[in-house]
């Protein structure tokens, strides 16, 4: 875990790298690691039944990262990458995302103490965090909203037009390796460069232009990929369907030689 190393955090800042974290990690906590949260010791991580036990982990993490830049992450998940704990309905769901959401904003507030609409904060619908969203919960309007793949590249949801004039804005989430059902993979870099500009210039026309995340475990392998998401966010605009196929040529031509450039783009679009 980040934070089990207290210079992590000093280093990070040192070399201007803002810290954030992905769907499952609220206010900074990576509740996968057992030096963050042992079920032996701190029971189940189910905000229905154990929120005194999960709210002061939160506190005591956002007062120690404060200090710092960092993009907060909001809502709630299960244990890692896990669903949320607890046999609710999907209106007791709501209901305690919410209660979740508005506790980590006091606690944010307690520590930044600055207007929330100036604490950068994220809320990422992914799986059933979707369901809990598309079923009503209210995200405050300052409140980033991260829209995700379906873990192969294909955006499941976009703002719509109401969703487009909220504050916060909105960002992506996308992968280039996936470990889970029903089809891992991590070591092949599987997503073309077409597809990720067809869906992610896609999702900056309808406004994710505050935040982009790319979830890439294994980089060797899928170097190509984190390049092209790289460079759609840096400039999309640069980028249209005649000129992103040749992604892989220039690649590998930065690789092995200009001079085969050429060649490299007659074997890709032919072979």
């Amino acid at each position: 875990a980040f934070y089990s190393h207290p210079e992590s955090k000093v280093v990070a800042d040192e070399y201007g790298i803002i810290i954030t974290t992905s769907h499952c990690e609220p206010l900074l906590f990576n509740n996968a690691a057992q030096s963050e949260w042992d079920t032996k010791v701190d029971g189940d991580w189910n905000y229905g039944t154990n929120k005194e036990r999960i709210l002061p982990k939160l506190d005591n993490r956002v007062h120690e990262a404060s200090p710092y830049e960092n993009i907060y992450t909001v809502g709630l998940r299960g244990l890692h990458d896990e669903g949320m704990r607890g046999n609710f309905t999907r209106e007791e769901k709501v209901k305690i995302v919410d209660q979740a959401m508005a506790d980590q904003r006091s606690i944010l507030q307690k520590y930044l103490q600055k207007p929330q609409n100036n604490i950068p904060q994220i809320y990422v619908p992914y799986k059933e965090a979707l369901e809990v969203y598309n079923d009503g919960l209210k995200v405050p309007d300052d409140v980033t909203l991260v829209w995700v793949d379906d873990n192969y590249g294909y955006m499941k949801r976009l703002s719509n037009e109401e969703e487009q004039k909220r504050s916060g804005g909105s960002g992506v989430y996308y992968h280039a390796s996936y470990l889970g059902p029903p089809h891992d993979y991590l070591w092949l870099c599987t997503t073309p460069p077409a597809l990720m500009y067809e869906e992610l210039s896609k999702a900056y026309k309808t406004g994710a232009n505050r935040y982009w995340l790319l979830n890439v475990g294994d980089i060797k392998p899928a170097e190509l990929c984190v390049q092209t998401f790289m460079d759609l966010a840096w400039n999309v605009d640069k980028f249209d369907y005649t000129n992103i196929n040749h992604q892989q040529s220039r690649f590998l031509a930065n690789t092995f030689g200009a001079e085969y450039e050429k060649s490299f783009q007659d074997i890709l679009d032919n072979y």
